[in-house]
């Protein structure tokens, strides 16, 4: 693995991190914090949970086969990754349910602007991606591995297709939401207040996390070897990673 792995790694992390503090810092000293109580702070949840699952767990979940796939069986890194895009899916649920409660009780009308179709629409890809891969990878991988070898390595393609175009699809949905969020919460942003300042780095290091994470994704130089098993069943139900 190349030097710079490591350091780029961390690096991506660290920005994912900002973001995710940016966004609660926030919610948290300009919109009033948090609460389920159906007025505007249980809407802060939103862009909170929704970054924190679909893209902060979403980018672990597709590096986990870069970082972890020297030093540990594919179908531990397999488990680890489906853990991860679980949390992520449940995340973004709550995320959901929060703004939906909120225009509900407010009497806003749902689904109306495009960071909200741009954003169901992630929803309902990263919830499809994911019953699909597991029901080929674990489902068909264990209890059919040696019929379903051809149609695993066929879907692995829109697989690993499928997961970096939902996460960009997060990314700039996530940005879209920045950009209305700004529209109805900061009358003065064209002043360029404090809150608005925040606003547009946060918008700025979103666009920063997910070149780095689709850098490390797409640089050849970092796909981790096979680990190969002693194992010939594992080998078998590991077929796609061929």
């Amino acid at each position: 693995m190349p030097s710079a792995f490591i350091p780029i790694v961390l690096l991506a992390e660290a920005t994912g991190l900002v973001v995710l503090g940016l966004v609660i810092t926030w919610m948290v000293k300009y919109q009033d914090g948090f609460a389920l109580d159906r007025t505007s702070k249980e809407f802060n949840l939103h862009p909170v949970f929704m970054i924190l699952g679909f893209l902060f767990l979403n980018a672990n979940a597709l590096m986990t086969y870069r970082v972890l796939g020297n030093a540990f069986n594919r179908t531990a890194v397999k488990i680890i990754h489906l853990l991860f895009q679980a949390l992520a899916v449940a995340c973004a649920s709550f995320g959901l349910s929060c703004v939906f409660h909120f225009h509900n009780a407010m009497g806003y009308a749902n689904l109306y602007s495009l960071h909200s179709w741009l954003g169901i629409t992630t929803f309902a890809f990263f919830s499809l991606q994911l019953i699909l891969g597991f029901v080929a990878f674990v489902i068909f991988g264990i209890f059919a591995p040696s019929s379903s070898v051809t149609f695993r390595k066929v879907y692995l393609h829109l697989h690993v297709y499928g997961g970096a175009l939902i996460f960009i699809m997060a990314g700039v949905t996530s940005m879209l939401g920045t950009a209305e969020f700004i529209s109805f919460k900061i009358p003065t942003y064209a002043t360029l207040p404090p809150q608005g300042v925040l606003a547009n780095v946060l918008g700025a290091f979103i666009a920063i996390f997910v070149a780095l994470v689709c850098y490390i994704l797409y640089n050849t130089k970092y796909k981790a070897s096979a680990v190969q098993s002693a194992n010939p069943y594992e080998e078998q139900i590991n077929i796609e990673k061929d």
